[in-house]
């Protein structure tokens, strides 16, 4: 135990002399580093429902995660500042709290992405760049090792090993984003920000761990437009505690057990060879190619079912629409054939009324020429048998005055006779205007409005005529008498 610590004792001042510009960062009592340790059989163990396990003959057994090939390390996740260990990669994958803090990533052109097991944690094995207003970060290939406290290359010279394909970039400002993969510029465009950003990469050793504090986090403040949180790292218990959520308010919890070789060589259960893996890739994409024809010939079955059902509903609409038209023109026909009833009834009832007000009027003319003749007769038998007492003249100014008489009498008859066939027909169009009125309400009122709300029955025009025409009578025999 005393020669571990002296041991880590000069790795310190070893680091410390190496790093000459890099900042000591202030001694945090509050925080201690879990005193477990584990083999690196656990990576096999935990990591194995997350991908597959493959021996390669550069860098032995390597972890291959289950993922789409367009994935890269680092992206699913985000960014925290922490004062014990600078800038931590929290990420929102089940392997993370191994993959992304332990060990180095390299993209195997069989395999793809693929994580070589490491014994050093880090808050991040990355490479990072800054300027021109992005900040880049790309995972450390295997050939950088950590010895003595350094990679023993400085910040520039980490460009000859990293391509800058392999650069993940985002604007300064969404640099502590929570939902940073959606931030991430297109690879095409890496060269292109490489030139205007520079290597600012910066490990040290501080109070026995390893610190990361490359990018500048009060330039990321200025570029978000606010403070950035600074999280206090607690210590996580086990592996499923590290899975779940892993910042809780001001606090982030990590993982860091110290990994030892294991005292006996452990492979993984399920691991496989490399030449096993590039036997196996062909079924794999054949499956893979069966698997993209069932899903796209399930998203055609359903593309045609959802055709299937728009078409019925336009046949639905189209029908309904149909329904409508038939209905409207056949309202419109009854309502046609409704006012054409009406106006031929209106015609025989002003025919009738015509003819009855003729019958009237030929009446009245022979009832007052028969009274003239009769007064003529009577008027000739008065000169024909003169009264004894009367003079001549007195006789014709009698039968004048009657002659006068008769003629006013008659003409006020014939007067009034007009007047009662106008009232009539008043009140025809008044019935008329009432009756639509009458109509226009009914077709208003609402369904179930109360019957006692109608307007009472106006009087039929017939009913009035009849009405007039008895009076006329009426008035018309009354010179008789």
């Amino acid at each position: 135990m005393r020669w571990t610590t002296l041991v880590r004792a000069s790795l310190v001042a070893a680091a410390l002399a190496t790093f000459s510009a890099t900042v000591t960062p202030p001694v945090l009592a509050a925080y201690r580093p879990l005193s477990l340790e584990v083999d690196v059989g656990v990576f096999y163990d935990d990591l194995a429902p997350h991908g597959r396990w493959i021996e390669t003959g550069d860098y032995g057994w390597v972890f291959a995660p289950s993922v789409s090939r367009s994935w890269r390390p680092y992206t699913v996740g985000h960014w925290v500042w922490t004062d014990e260990y600078g800038w931590l990669w929290v990420s929102d994958e089940p392997f993370g709290w191994a993959t992304y803090h332990y060990g180095r990533w390299y993209d195997d052109p069989v395999l793809g992405w693929a994580w070589v097991p490491g014994y050093d944690w880090a808050p991040a094995w990355v490479s990072f760049r800054s300027g021109g207003g992005y900040v880049g970060w790309a995972p450390l290939p295997p050939r950088l090792t950590w010895a003595g406290g350094s990679f023993r290359v400085g910040a520039i010279q980490l460009d000859a090993y990293i391509e800058p394909r392999h650069y993940c970039f985002v604007p300064e400002r969404s640099f502590v984003d929570r939902a940073i993969r959606s931030d991430v510029v297109s690879v095409s465009r890496n060269v292109t920000i490489i030139n205007v950003t520079q290597n600012v990469t910066n490990y040290a050793v501080a109070n026995d761990r390893i610190v990361n504090r490359s990018v500048d986090v009060e330039r990321v403040e200025r570029a978000v437009g606010r403070r950035v949180p600074r999280l206090r790292a607690v210590g996580a218990s086990s592996v499923g505690e590290a899975r779940r959520e892993r910042v809780r308010g001001n606090q982030v919890e990590v993982f860091n057990p110290v990994v030892r070789r294991a005292s006996v060589e452990r492979k993984p259960a399920r691991g496989k060879t490399l030449q096993q893996r590039q036997a196996e890739r062909p079924r794999e994409e054949a499956q893979r190619r069966d698997q993209a024809r069932q899903r796209e010939a399930g998203r055609q079955a359903e593309l045609r079912a959802q055709e299937k059902l728009r078409g019925q509903d336009a046949a639905r609409e189209r029908l309904q629409a149909q329904v409508q038209e038939r209905s409207r023109r056949a309202q419109e026909a009854a309502q046609r054939q409704a006012a054409a009833l009406q106006r031929q009834a209106e015609r025989r009832r002003q025919g009738r009324e015509a003819r009855s007000d003729e019958r009237d009027h030929q009446q009245i003319e022979r009832r007052q020429a028969q009274d003239r003749r009769e007064l003529e007769r009577a008027h000739d038998r008065g000169i024909r048998q003169p009264q004894r007492n009367a003079s001549a003249a007195e006789a014709e100014r009698r039968r004048e005055a009657e002659h006068r008489a008769l003629e006013q009498r008659q003409r006020q008859e014939r007067q009034d006779f007009d007047a009662s066939r106008e009232g009539a027909r008043q009140a025809r169009e008044g019935g008329g205007r009432d009756r639509q009125a009458r109509l226009a309400g009914q077709q208003r009122r609402e369904p179930g409005a109360p019957e006692g709300g109608r307007q009472p029955r106006q009087q039929k025009p017939q009913q009035q005529l009849k009405d007039a025409k008895t009076q006329h009578k009426s008035e018309k025999q009354s010179p008789r008498r």
